[in-house]
């Protein structure tokens, strides 16, 4: 269907694009005919108001010098019908130009001229003023701006305006997401016979694209896109040129298509006049920063909306500014500074507020549970949810209640209550139903499955996510398909299938590999862009310079010029006086010959005036250098205006040749990443071979350690039990002293031998999660050392300072902590009134183990070395320097710390922090 269209489409410009074109210029050059030819003052503000409306949006500037020397005419003489017009078409210039304050002054201007001769011209008045106080957020002015145009035009059946004007309501209520009402007022606008010209029309094209496009209707969106870029290829129209461009951006966007729609938004840049149209080059700026947002350069995404902002907040558009700011904030989220995310969502609130603008309110409530679910703060989350759900709703925005559900879902999930969780994914997968956007429905597929796999329904899990994975391959979105292989290979651990976990991990790191070279390659293709844009600018900023200075040096010539021009007129009057004394001479000269007795008189008054006519030939040849000096100055200013041109003609070149430079230095750019991506990979491999060896050489040197310490074992269990055997036979008192330190030597090599065993238990990958009640750990612990502890005549406690503490992590390595850490106690302990007290409690997240004693103590020099391998503090000591190394490892095993507090002869203290939840163990060096 779209193919036909584009056919239609290009056999419609065919036919008809060059008729259209010609009959444009046809009508400009006959406007500017009937100016020459005007007469009176009237004929030539109407001329020029005429010029000035058919060159808007082709040349605006052109345009509104038409309107200013009109404007000066119609002022001048008091046409109050011309002036009325001028006003309304300088109003639209400034409105081009991104002055909407200095626009709405021309409209009210304009509205304050009575004529009733002009209806036509008010109701088109009172229309455009509306469209601007809707731009700048003034949506109830804009609507009864628009309520007023609608009575004037249907009371003088004015069928075109009124048509218009319902067209103007419909983008309205599109701004304010009032659809169906949008729908209502095209619906009018279809009924009124539209006249045949193609201006008529692309307001109307434009605006069925946008509301189509906020209800989902793809269909019919794209049908009016296409109608809307068709007439836009056959007339001097800019501005819609532009639109037609955007739109397109926002399809491919809408698909998840964006690639497509980032290349549409620069055609957009480079194939039409968008950079005179501050509205419209703010849009497109916030449309690109979405397009980087979604595509994760969160970097270059600020910068384009940091561009659009510099716009907004100078010409004063409150509703993109809001709408900005709100997306900065989601943008600051993603970039992890969560504070300024907060500072800007409320700058985004604030003004949706005071424009009553229901879906950005509902978009910045969503931005902010967003923000408070990275802080973990999930109860706000939901609130702000519930609060953007419910607005939502109440707009019919299908796709914004779509994602506020599963942002709850999201929330519940993080929650513990999966039930709840998986209830509202589902009913958010359902609302997608019409989404286009596949990306969209895989990342509700990701999160149903991510739930299932909580809930250990791994089968279903599985067929949710080969789902979105199957989505992935038809958007070519490699980003779902890097996410859909993370998931798999989560999902094959927890069904203990480790080489399928293998292999989607792998595919997870070749496509994450991919996905950064082609980030890369793009971000030097999107630095370049972005260069171009700013160039623009400059370029922009440069021509606009220019152009004030050629206005001031025109003004300062047609000053001279006019000077000139009174010059020569008195010097012309003075020319024909010295006619007419010419003539009076040769007269008197007549009436000497008829009366000599005055020839005295008359000789003299002759001397006179022949005198007076010298001095008037001299003036006259004093004027005329003058005029030859003021010719020579015009000459030596256009010689410097065409050397300036040079100058300018000689930077463009450069500015190429510096484009040329930077699209080799890409090149090299590429082909260096090109090198060390191949290098990368040969060198992961090579690791990934070596790591492979290393850990089967540690397995083996693992099972040979834990064997011959079983084996060594054996013989000493048999030579405790001998000596044991031997205290109850033998009689002789030094036989059986013999046998007690042959038991006492088995017994420590048997304690050496243990903690050797749990140096490999600490690389253990087989050890069990499941609940620890410490207190049933540490009273086992005690009972094994009873014997010890009552030879010793030690004082050993525990205290709970909550009650049945209980946590869930790995019982066997919480064992040997504690284990170890007693046992140096009791070693060290002391002779008089030794004591060991431990203590448990709950901190935060955290179980804390405290074993306090008051023996020996260590110096502080030895401190920070106690818990290396083999380290003893007391030279004296029996001990193997392994009891603290063991209990260090297996709390960082753990993910937790321990820390230590002694002071000779005193006491010293062991404090053990360990997380209360805790399945994933942390891989320690040097076990």
């Amino acid at each position: 269907m779209k193919s036909a269209i584009f056919i239609f489409i290009f056999f419609s410009f065919l036919v008809n694009g060059s008729r259209v074109l010609g009959q444009t210029y046809e009508v400009k050059r006959k406007l500017k005919d009937s100016l020459t030819k005007a007469r009176t003052s009237e004929e030539r503000v109407d001329a020029l108001n005429n010029l000035a409306w058919e060159y808007f949006d082709f040349d605006d500037s052109l345009a509104v010098n038409y309107a200013k020397e009109a404007f000066q005419i119609a002022e001048k003489s008091d046409y109050r019908r011309g002036l009325k017009y001028a006003y309304t078409l300088l109003a639209i210039g400034e409105d081009a130009f991104g002055n909407y304050q200095q626009a709405l002054r021309y409209f009210r201007l304009s509205n304050e001229i009575p004529s009733e001769e002009s209806i036509d011209n008010t109701v088109y008045n009172l229309t455009q003023w509306g469209n601007v106080l809707s731009n700048v957020g003034q949506y109830d002015s804009a609507a009864l701006a628009f309520d007023n145009a609608i009575g004037i035009a249907a009371t003088n059946n004015l069928t075109t305006r009124l048509s218009n004007i319902y067209c103007a309501y419909a983008r309205l209520s599109t701004q304010r997401w009032q659809n169906q009402k949008a729908l209502e007022y095209l619906s009018r606008v279809k009924q009124i016979k539209q006249d045949s010209t193609a201006y008529s029309r692309t307001d109307f094209y434009a605006t069925c694209t946008k509301v189509y496009i906020n209800i989902l209707d793809f269909e019919n969106a794209m049908l009016y896109a296409n109608k809307l870029c068709a007439i836009t290829a056959k007339i001097d129209d800019n501005y819609h040129k532009g639109m037609c461009f955007l739109f397109e951006a926002d399809l491919d966007y809408a698909k998840g298509h964006y690639e497509d729609a980032l290349n549409h938004c620069f055609r957009a840049l480079w194939s039409s006049r968008i950079f005179n149209y501050h509205l419209q080059r703010a849009q497109l700026y916030f449309r690109i920063g979405k397009i980087y947002r979604k595509l994760s350069d969160y970097d270059l995404a600020q910068s384009f909306y940091f561009k659009a902002l510099a716009i907004t907040e100078t010409s004063g558009l409150q509703p993109l500014n809001a709408e900005l700011y709100n997306e900065i904030g989601w943008n600051y989220k993603d970039l992890g500074n969560l504070a300024l995310a907060t500072q800007y969502v409320d700058r985004a609130q604030m003004i949706f507020n005071s424009i009553q603008d229901q879906k950005g309110i509902a978009d910045s409530h969503g931005t902010r549970g967003a923000v408070l679910f990275s802080e973990k703060k999930y109860k706000e989350s939901i609130e702000e949810h519930r609060k953007a759900l419910v607005l939502r709703k109440q707009i019919n925005f299908t796709e914004g209640v779509a994602a506020s559900v599963f942002n709850l879902a999201l929330n519940y999930e993080a929650l513990g209550d999966l039930t709840k969780a998986l209830q509202l994914q589902h009913e958010s997968l359902q609302l997608k139903q019409n989404v286009i956007d596949k990306n969209s429905v895989a990342n509700s597929y990701f999160g149903i499955a991510h739930v299932l796999m909580q809930q250990n329904r791994l089968n279903e899990a599985q067929a949710y996510l080969e789902k979105a994975v199957s989505l992935s391959q038809i958007t070519n979105s490699k980003l779902i398909r890097r996410k859909g292989y993370q998931y798999f290979a989560e999902l094959f651990e927890r069904k203990h299938d480790f080489q399928e976990a293998v292999a989607f991990r792998k595919k997870y790191e070749s496509i994450n590999d991919s996905i950064f070279s082609e980030n890369i390659s793009r971000k030097v293709a999107d630095m370049q862009g972005l260069y171009q844009v700013e160039r623009k600018e400059k370029e922009i900023e440069l021509l606009n310079s220019q152009k004030a200075l050629d206005e001031s040096r025109i003004l300062s010539q047609d000053a001279r010029i006019r000077n000139q021009t009174i010059i020569i007129f008195i010097g012309s009057l003075l020319l024909v006086l010295v006619v007419f004394v010419s003539a009076y001479v040769i007269k008197l000269n007549r009436r000497l010959v008829l009366a000599r007795q005055e020839q005295g008189q008359l000789n003299d008054q002759l001397n006179t005036h022949t005198i007076e006519l010298r001095e008037t030939n001299e003036s006259l040849s004093t004027l005329n250098k003058k005029l030859s000096e003021k010719q020579e100055e015009i000459l030596v200013q256009t010689e410097a205006l065409s050397k300036s041109n040079e100058a300018l003609v000689l930077l463009n070149a450069d500015i190429q040749q510096k484009q040329v430079e930077i699209s080799s230095q890409a090149a090299e750019l590429k082909d260096a990443n090109d090198f060390i991506t191949q290098m990368n990979k040969t060198l992961e491999e090579k690791v990934a071979e070596r790591t492979s060896q290393l850990r089967q050489a540690y397995l083996e040197l693992d099972t040979f350690f834990y064997r011959s310490s079983h084996d060594f074992r054996r013989p000493l269990t048999t030579f405790m039990g001998l000596a044991e055997v031997a205290k109850i036979t033998v009689k002789d008192d030094n036989a059986i002293e013999l046998f007690e330190k042959v038991k006492e030597t088995a017994q420590g090599l048997d304690k050496m031998l243990k903690k050797l065993q749990s140096i490999s238990d600490l690389g253990s990958q087989d050890l069990i999660y499941k609940e620890v009640v410490i207190r049933e750990v540490i009273s086992k612990i005690m009972v094994e050392f009873q014997e010890e502890v009552d030879r010793k005549k030690i004082k050993l406690t525990l205290e709970e300072t909550s009650h049945h503490t209980q946590f869930y992590s790995y019982p066997a390595l919480v064992r040997v902590i504690i284990e170890n850490l007693i046992e140096n106690a009791i070693h060290f302990s002391t002779t008089e009134a030794p004591y060991i007290k431990i203590t448990t409690r709950v901190e935060n997240d955290f179980i804390v183990i405290k074993v306090e004693d008051n023996g020996q103590g260590i110096a502080e020099e030895f401190q920070p070395r106690v818990f290396d391998m083999y380290f003893r503090a007391n030279a004296s000591s029996k001990g193997n320097g392994l009891g603290l190394y063991i209990a260090s490892k297996a709390t960082s095993r753990l993910n937790g710390y321990i820390t230590l507090h002694s002071i000779v002869n005193v006491a010293t203290t062991f404090t053990v922090r360990l997380p209360l939840t805790n399945k994933n163990l942390n891989q320690v060096s040097g076990v």
